[in-house]
This record gives structure tokens, sequence and C-alpha cells, in this order.
């Protein structure tokens, strides 16, 4: 199990999307760095990506202990190269070079959650 006990199932989902909807926000700043490899980008970005979900955690109720905040690390990188692969399909299909709100529209279609704060953030950004 993720989560520690005595952390309500929908409480610690609730943590998950949050954390990634801040990661989200910074990931595509991170991907711009120059790196000599793939590998040490890659480096790079899970240790960006371990600190955001650290200060995080150390800022919630929830307490995970260093191999659940380990498995979250991944779990949440993994999830990101996933969003990146389709946001990408999805402008291809478009004949688009550039991801464009629509497209992130339709990667959070299925979740509710997260695609309501995206409304939220976009509607504040045009008032």
């Amino acid at each position: 199990m993720l989560f520690d006990q005595g952390v309500c199932k929908d409480q610690g989902i609730a943590f998950v999307e949050l954390c990634m909807n801040a990661v989200m926000r910074n990931f595509f700043g991170f991907l711009k760095m120059e790196s000599n490899s793939d590998q040490e980008t890659i480096r790079k970005l899970k240790v960006a990506l371990h600190s955001s979900i650290n200060k995080m955690v150390e800022e919630s109720d929830v307490t995970f202990t260093p191999e659940a905040l380990n498995g979250l690390v991944e779990l949440t990188f993994e999830q990101i190269k996933s969003f990146g692969s389709d946001l990408e399909l999805f402008a291809k299909h478009g004949k688009r070079s550039k991801v464009s709100a629509d497209d992130i529209k339709l990667l959070l279609r299925k979740n509710p959650h997260l695609y309501d704060q995206l409304m939220e953030s976009m509607e504040s950004d045009t008032a």
C-alpha cells in the first residue's frame, strides 16, 4: 500500500492529484534543461520531482515512508512521461506542432478533479 495506514482512500487520491497538478505546472520548464545525456536529464528531472513531492508531503497531514515517497516519485515520473506522449499524439493528430489547451483538456477528460482545476486556472488567467 502506498499510503500509511489511517489515511482514507479519497484523501490519498486527492493528494496524489494535487501532486500531479503541481508537478505538471513545473515539469515542462525542466524539460528545456541542456544536458550531455538523456540519462543525466532524467536524473535531474527525478531529483527535482522528488524535491517537489517531498515539499508537498512535508506541508500536508499525510505521512509517507521513504520507500512510499520514492514509489510516488517513480509513479509520477512515469505518469508524466505518459502524459507527454499522449499530448504529443493529440497535437500530431490535429496536424499541429505545438500542444494546445484543447489537447490538455482531452488528456484530463477522465480526471474530473484535475480538469476542473485546469478550467478554473484558465478562467482566472483570462479574467
